[in-house]
């Protein structure tokens, strides 16, 4: 059996959240670095003042010029909410 732990955050107004998969994360560098969580986290705080399709925009390049491919080596799945 698998247990999960539960907790609750309060969303402020302007509040972005982010899901994703593993898309996103682990596409390698031509050096066998991972994209990663931290550089996911960095890009979209830096961007969270823009609209959701900017920012899926900027993500999806980012991982794009990270792998130094235009083929993407895994799906990606992005959805990002706002608090209004």
């Amino acid at each position: 059996m698998v247990s999960y732990e539960q907790s609750r955050i309060e969303l402020q107004s302007g509040d972005l959240i982010a899901w994703f998969t593993d898309g996103v994360t682990e596409p390698e560098s031509e050096f066998g670095e991972m994209f990663g969580e931290d550089r996911l986290v960095e890009l979209l705080t830096k961007n969270a003042h823009r609209d959701e399709q900017q920012i899926v925009n900027l993500v999806v390049e980012a991982v794009r010029q990270w792998t130094g491919s235009e083929e993407l080596q895994d799906d990606i799945t992005l959805l990002l909410a706002r608090r209004v």
